[in-house]
């Protein structure tokens, strides 16, 4: 793997790939008088899921928001980075890795950040389930939908020229003593052409790679699924039936049924919000200027690789921000099936 890494570090160094830098806990938003920063590092300590508090679904979700993301969004926007030589050489341990599917909560653990998708911008959604939803015979967030969520529009690593590698991060958070149920999505782990983040779909079984860089960074990931005892390791691979398991009531399911795929499709009204970005537009400040209410996403599930059928929509219910927090102590587990 040391071999693997080094030709890694090569690759991304033609890039001009560099490690991220801890941002300062000061950071507030662009519009925000200096006295809004908040006066120390307002990280939390060690696990510190909602799950145990007993609030309710929306409680949970306005407590991050409130309390943690909007308080830390920055006032200068962190230049995007990638993974630089230190980060590929710890994505080496296969122990680091798979934590990435062991961790649970909310925040990070300490010691821990993120060495790809490091910066993105935050937001409150909600699922608004259709007549489909329940028609589709799928259980938990699948039927019942979610009002009370949070995501994370991100990239993989710094757009180039010719394109970037969107994601986006569900978090769905359900009443009482029960922790948060995540998602993560993406088109491919290849870069799509263009820099409109709205451009493709996104889902828990993205096209696999192709790439010379990513191939390696996939296996990195492999290894780490490998590690931590993962049915099926491929990279390119999320299991989803933890979201069947119960609703936002937090009750669980008898008999819960899981789709074989999710799959979200960028409505018409922001399919065409970034068509003229660029390499120089900051993806996070396009997404700044989307309106609460918007609607993004038709929301797809099936059992094959089609995208199947429609249960809802995704729906933004706040303005989209960058927040330190957000960046450096927000976090979503990867769903993974021992």
């Amino acid at each position: 793997m040391r071999l693997i890494a080094a030709i890694t570090v090569v690759a991304l160094s033609s890039t001009g790939c560099r490690s991220r830098s801890p941002q300062s806990a000061a950071a507030v938003r662009d519009d925000a008088p200096a006295g809004d920063a908040p006066a120390a590092a307002a990280e939390p300590e060690g696990d510190t899921t909602e799950a145990a508090t007993g609030l309710s679904a929306c409680q949970k979700q306005d407590d991050m928001w409130t309390k943690h993301l909007l308080p830390t969004a920055y006032k200068s926007l962190p230049a995007l980075s990638a993974p630089g030589p230190l980060d590929i050489a710890i994505m080496t341990e296969q122990a680091f890795t798979a934590k990435s599917f062991s961790d649970g909560g909310d925040v990070i653990r300490p010691g821990r950040r993120k060495l790809v998708h490091t910066f993105g911008a935050v937001a409150k959604l909600t699922f608004d389930p259709s007549a489909g939803a329940a028609a589709s015979g799928f259980t938990g967030f699948f039927k019942d939908g979610a009002k009370c969520m949070i995501g994370r529009f991100s990239v993989a690593s710094k757009p180039s020229t010719d394109g970037m590698i969107p994601a986006l991060a569900l978090k769905f958070f359900a009443d009482g003593d029960v922790p948060s149920v995540n998602l993560h999505l993406m088109h491919a782990i290849d870069a799509q052409a263009g820099h409109n983040f709205f451009q493709e779909t996104f889902s828990n079984r993205p096209s696999a790679p192709t790439g010379a860089v990513t191939k390696v960074l996939s296996n990195l990931f492999f290894r780490g699924a490998k590690f931590f005892g993962a049915k099926d390791p491929t990279s390119n691979t999320l299991t989803i039936e933890h979201v069947a398991a119960h609703g936002p009531d937090g009750a669980p399911v008898a008999a819960p049924v899981a789709p074989f795929k999710i799959t979200l499709q960028p409505l018409s009204t922001v399919n065409t919000f970034m068509k003229g970005n660029t390499v120089d537009t900051d993806f996070r400040r396009s997404l700044a200027q989307i309106a609460e209410n918007t609607p993004l996403y038709e929301v797809f599930v099936s059992q094959d690789e089609t995208p199947g059928t429609s249960i809802g929509r995704l729906v933004l219910t706040s303005p989209i921000v960058a927040s330190r927090f957000g960046d450096e102590s927000l976090w979503f587990q990867h769903n993974k099936l021992r």
